[in-house]
């Protein structure tokens, strides 16, 4: 879910291993390219972690919040034009 400059992730299943994981992966090469600099995953993993995630406090959250989703919104249609396999060459 976007709003503005906000992405909130969602719960992600796969039927094959780890695709959840290469979803992420490219979504946060994404984020990086947009100047998205807050993904809200909601929870803490060890693999969030290894992607640069870090818990923050609900006043910080709710300030980035209020400032983002006032920003203009993500173009999308730039990232449907063909494969993502590049936003991943560094892993």
């Amino acid at each position: 879910v976007s709003l503005g400059r906000m992405f909130y992730g969602e719960s992600m299943f796969t039927r094959e291993p780890d695709r959840s994981k290469i979803a992420l992966a490219t979504l946060v090469q994404i984020m990086l390219r947009e100047n998205v600099p807050v993904i809200d995953c909601q929870q803490a993993s060890s693999h969030l972690r290894s992607l640069g995630g870090r818990q923050i406090s609900r006043a910080v959250f709710c300030d980035h919040v209020a400032n983002a989703v006032r920003r203009d919104p993500i173009d999308w249609s730039n990232w449907t034009r063909g494969p993502l396999n590049e936003l991943l060459a560094g892993y």
